[in-house]
């Protein structure tokens, strides 16, 4: 690799050495740290992706449509497996990533670690709450029990 990678852009890296569920091998990667930091430190933080796009689908998750970003497949970013690697992990740059995903990428990772609830509202973490609890609730009222 000779260029320094750039927030947003998405590179095929050899990351090989993962174990048990850790994404390892060559594949897409999503660069997430930032542009300052690319260009001072030979790491980069970067998320892996995969074209497993039926798994279970977590709020960590943030699904790349082929078609709109010049993917090979539909994909999914895995934003809580984020890792930092070295720069010379990455092999060639795939595409760039636009800036109306990027904070779909950058809400998912918060959730990762914690810093928002997976929930946009406390009425849709009521209604996740209730369906876990197999009630059906709407507009305050129990509608039935499952």
């Amino acid at each position: 690799m000779i260029e320094k990678v750039k927030y947003g852009e998405v590179w095929l890296a050899d990351i090989n050495g993962g174990i048990g569920s850790e994404m390892s091998g060559i594949r897409p990667v999503l660069c997430c740290s930032t542009n300052l930091g690319n260009s001072r430190s030979s790491i980069a933080q970067v998320i892996p992706i995969t074209s497993q796009v039926k798994k279970k689908r977590l709020p960590t998750h943030v699904f790349l449509d082929s078609n709109k970003f010049g993917l090979a497949e539909n994909s999914v970013a895995l934003c809580e497996q984020s890792k930092c690697i070295e720069q010379g992990r990455l092999i060639c740059k795939i595409t760039e990533l636009d800036s109306e995903i990027m904070k779909d990428i950058e809400h998912a990772i918060k959730i990762n670690f914690g810093m928002v609830s997976p929930f946009e509202n406390k009425r849709e973490y009521q209604l996740q709450n209730d369906l876990h609890n197999k009630n059906i609730i709407i507009g305050g009222k129990t509608l039935c029990r499952l």
